[in-house]
């Protein structure tokens, strides 16, 4: 594509209609809370090591949203209960120590406090 701007990272200012393969099912990094843990028998070779939990979803004002999902822990820290920052698709597999694993999605923080002003 000749003298066309490309639009920026993924994100609020991406111009989603520039790539229209691109389908835009969720916010690039989203609040979730972990509800439960998976255990497993046997895994990809890349992710030994890697604890799977399950998360909720969560608006900004921490209200679920969606489906659970099963998250691969990128912190090694996060437990039943807590607050967390999940990312899906490419950015989950890159988050791990063996990048590009088969992971859907993957807990990249740990949440110690949200403040959310009125008008946001």
């Amino acid at each position: 594509i000749e003298n066309v701007a490309r639009p920026g990272r993924f994100g609020e200012s991406f111009d989603w209609a520039f790539y229209p393969a691109i389908k835009r099912t969720a916010p690039i990094m989203q609040l979730a809370r972990v509800i439960g843990t998976v255990v497993d028998k046997k895994k990809y070779e890349g992710l030994t090591g890697i604890k799977f939990l399950i998360v909720q979803p969560l608006t900004k004002q921490q209200q679920p949203v969606g489906e659970p999902v099963v998250a691969a822990d990128a912190t090694a820290q996060a437990g039943p209960g807590e607050l967390v920052f999940i990312v899906g698709s490419r950015e989950a597999a890159q988050a791990l120590p063996i990048p590009f694993v088969p992971v859907d999605h993957a807990i990249v923080g740990i949440v110690d406090e949200v403040a959310v002003t009125h008008d946001a």
